[in-house]
């Protein structure tokens, strides 16, 4: 999905919130997890996502600490 599509902020949000939850049951060691974040990073700037709020969204993601469930 491109960035500059008219789509709410929520809606971008939702989705790197999703990818980094796949993210977390595919990669069962942090720093595999940290890669594979940062590569959902690049994908999501180079989809024109706001840069704040994808920084903001790998920044929660990066410091879970619970591998049965992500915190709300």
């Amino acid at each position: 999905m491109n960035g500059n599509s008219h789509h709410p902020q929520t809606t971008y949000k939702s989705i790197l919130f999703g990818e980094a939850i796949r993210l977390w049951r595919l990669n069962q060691r942090k720093d595999d997890y940290l890669s594979s974040l940062n590569q959902l990073k690049e994908k999501a700037i180079r989809s024109k996502f706001s840069l704040k709020m994808t920084n903001d969204m790998i920044a929660l993601a990066s410091t879970w600490e619970d591998r049965l469930r992500p915190p709300k």
